[in-house]
C-alpha cells in the first residue's frame, strides 16, 4: 500500500525474494565431494532437485527518507551542474564507517570551497552537493529525487562525482570513471597521489560504480567518476554487483586511517 509501482498489470504475483550470491552458489552447486579438487564447482541444479524452505520475517512499515541538497551557483555556466554525491545513515544506529567517511569528506569539501568563495572565487559551473538517504534500502533517496527532476538533470548535468564508500582499505588509490572522464581521473590521481600509498599510474577502471550514482549513470547517461582507497587484494576481485554479497565486517575508520590523511587525499582529488 502506498507504492504506486505495484499497481501495474504486467508485474508477477509470485513471491520474489532477493538472495545473496553466496546463498545462490550453495543452492545451484553440485556437492563438493563429487567434484575433483583442482576443478571449479559447476553451477547447475542437482538432478534430484532440492527442497528449499524460505522463512521471511520482514515487517512492512512506513519510514521517512530524507535527502540533503545544497548548491554553489556557477559564475559562467550556472545552468550546468556537477553533482557531488555522498550519503548519510538512514537508521537510528551507527552501522559502520562507510557513510561516516562519505559524510566527513563532503563536509570538508564544502568547508574548503566556502573559504575560497569568501575570497571571491566562484566555480564556472554550479556545484550541487547531495547527501542521499535510503541508500542501504536500494538507493531510494537518489532514485526518487532524480526521477522527479529527470528532464532537467538529463539536459543540464555535466558529471556525477561519487563519494559512496571512499575509504574501504588503506593500500591503494582506486579510480573509477566513465570513458569520457578517464583521462581527467588519471591526471587527478597522479597529481594528488600520496607518497606512502601505492598508486597504479593511469589505470582507471570503467566498471560499475556502487551506490547512488546508479540512476545517474544507467538511466540519465551522466558521466561519473569515483576515487576510493582499497586493499590491493580486494581491488583485484570483480566488484560487479557486489551489493548481492553478504556484507563483510568493516574495519573502523580509526584503524584504516587514524590521521585522516587518506580522507584528505580523496577530498583533494574530488
Amino acid at each position: 500500500d502506498g507504492s504506486y509501482r505495484q499497481n501495474r498489470l504486467n508485474l508477477t504475483t509470485l513471491l520474489v525474494q532477493p538472495i545473496s550470491a553466496v546463498l545462490a552458489k550453495k543452492l545451484v552447486s553440485l556437492p563438493e565431494d563429487t567434484v575433483q579438487k583442482d576443478r571449479c564447482i559447476p553451477l547447475q541444479w542437482p538432478p534430484a532437485g532440492k527442497k528449499i524452505s524460505l522463512n521471511i520475517q520482514s515487517v512492512t512499515t512506513y519510514k521517512t527518507i530524507s535527502n540533503v541538497i545544497g548548491y554553489l551557483k556557477g559564475a559562467v555556466f550556472p545552468d550546468r551542474y556537477v553533482i557531488i554525491g555522498s550519503h548519510h545513515n538512514s537508521l537510528n544506529s551507527y552501522s559502520g564507517q562507510e557513510w561516516a567517511s562519505s559524510t566527513a569528506i563532503i563536509t570538508a569539501f564544502i568547508q574548503a570551497l566556502t573559504l575560497k568563495v569568501k575570497k571571491g572565487w566562484r566555480p564556472d559551473r554550479t556545484i550541487v552537493f547531495c547527501s542521499w538517504g535510503g541508500t542501504s534500502f536500494g538507493n531510494i533517496g537518489s532514485y526518487e529525487w532524480a526521477e522527479d527532476l529527470k528532464r532537467v538533470l538529463q539536459r543540464n548535468v555535466v558529471a556525477y562525482v561519487s563519494l559512496h564508500n571512499p575509504v574501504r582499505g588503506n593500500s591503494t588509490l582506486h579510480p573509477v570513471a566513465s570513458p569520457s572522464l578517464q583521462q581527467l581521473a588519471a591526471e587527478s590521481q597522479s597529481f594528488n597521489c600520496a607518497k606512502k600509498t601505492r598508486c597504479p599510474g593511469s589505470n582507471v577502471s570503467s566498471v560499475q560504480i556502487q551506490g547512488d550514482s546508479d540512476y545517474f549513470i544507467n538511466h540519465l547517461g551522466v558521466p561519473a567518476t569515483q576515487f576510493s582507497y582499497e586493499d590491493i587484494k580486494t581491488s583485484e576481485n570483480s566488484s560487479f554487483l557486489s551489493e548481492a554479497l553478504f556484507p563483510v565486517h568493516t574495519t573502523k575508520t580509526e584503524e584504516l586511517d587514524p590521521s585522516f590523511s587518506l580522507h584528505e587525499t580523496i577530498a583533494k582529488v574530488t
